[in-house]
């Protein structure tokens, strides 16, 4: 329910309901179940602007995503993360997080899970004055686009 609360930006109900999601989990001990919900609460708050609380929720997911060895999910935390100290203007600490994701990014076959990945690395490698680099991202998604462009 918190995840549809969510998705129809209805964020007091979406913290509502994703809190007691989070108290089931833990009651049935449902790590990935715990995850998903703190992933879900950083979420929420990262809607919210309330970035103190999205990135202990998100750290949270993190820890718990990586004890579980769950790529993706790994994967998204990072990304979140690295988006929430980006929007709060930290962009030596997003860039951080945003390099942490390069080796969960390499076991991926989806190409454009990849690309949109890299592109999102642009912005905060532009910005901290690396325009080589920036350059090279985007010339590996132009790379991936063309190599998977529809017959």
């Amino acid at each position: 329910m918190g995840s549809t609360y969510f998705a129809l930006i209805d964020f007091k109900k979406a913290l509502l309901f994703a809190k007691r999601s989070l108290k089931m989990f833990e009651e049935s001990n449902s790590h990935v179940g715990i995850g998903s919900s703190f992933e879900l609460l950083g979420l929420i708050n990262y809607s919210l602007i309330n970035f103190p609380d999205a990135i202990e929720y998100f750290k949270e997911s993190l820890e718990i995503f990586i004890d579980l060895d769950i790529n993706h999910l790994i994967l998204n935390s990072y990304y979140y993360l690295g988006s929430v100290y980006y929007h709060k203007g930290e962009l030596h600490q997003a860039l951080d997080y945003m390099n942490k994701l390069a080796p969960y990014i390499e076991k991926y076959n989806d190409d454009y899970r990849v690309a949109a990945y890299l592109l999102n690395l642009v912005p905060l490698i532009s910005e901290n004055g690396d325009y080589d680099l920036a350059q090279k991202k985007i010339l590996q998604c132009i790379a991936i686009f063309k190599k998977n462009k529809p017959v």
